[in-house]
């Protein structure tokens, strides 16, 4: 027999049995990695929140009751027709009281007093009068206040790398599998 295929019958069964290892590996859910590939297996991410005040305004609006003072004129037109019937009554009334040679005297006295009287009415009719009135107006104000806000400060993170755990803060939560930076300085001696 040849040389070469003594080794190949005796090497087979060891390629075959180191295969069959490896596959037994893989569907134990194992994966291998090699120690020095950069790439770090998360342990744990928990998310760190802080506590911020934010300021608030809001506008506030009401119904407020307003009181206010109006001079209101009289009516002017009415100051010829109180004196008109004003001297009318007192004329008829002069009239019927007075009997005999004064009766004319008294008619024209009666007149003239009930015309004075009713610009008397009419005067104190037209004078500016105050009118109190009420009405409603919308009064606003701003009211200032703050609120509770958490706010995210990233994640602490637990992950393993060639054996070590390390704990670090990022910004996103990392996956499962992440790679990291590997830093070499070199040590004096």
């Amino acid at each position: 027999m040849n040389k070469l295929m003594i080794a190949g019958a005796m090497a087979a069964p060891l390629a075959v049995g180191a295969a069959g290892f490896g596959g037994y590996k893989i569907a134990q859910g194992e994966q291998q990695v090699a120690e020095n590939d950069g790439y770090a297996e998360l342990i744990a991410a928990v998310p760190v929140t802080t506590e911020v005040q934010v300021p608030t305004s809001s506008r506030e609006c009401r119904q407020v009751p307003v009181t206010y003072t109006q001079t209101v004129q009289g009516d002017r037109t009415s100051t010829p027709t109180n004196m008109i019937v004003g001297g009318l009554i007192g004329g008829v009334i002069g009239n019927q009281v007075v009997h005999g040679s004064k009766r004319d005297a008294a008619t024209v006295l009666g007149a003239a007093a009930g015309g004075y009287l009713g610009y008397e009415r009419a005067k104190r009719k037209n004078e500016p009068q105050t009118v109190q009135r009420t009405r409603y107006e919308e009064r606003c104000n701003t009211a200032r206040g703050s609120r509770t806000e958490l706010r995210s400060d990233g994640y602490d993170v637990t992950y393993r790398y060639q054996g070590q755990v390390y704990t670090t803060r990022m910004e996103t939560p990392p996956p499962a599998r992440f790679p990291v930076a590997i830093n070499v300085t070199p040590t004096t001696g």
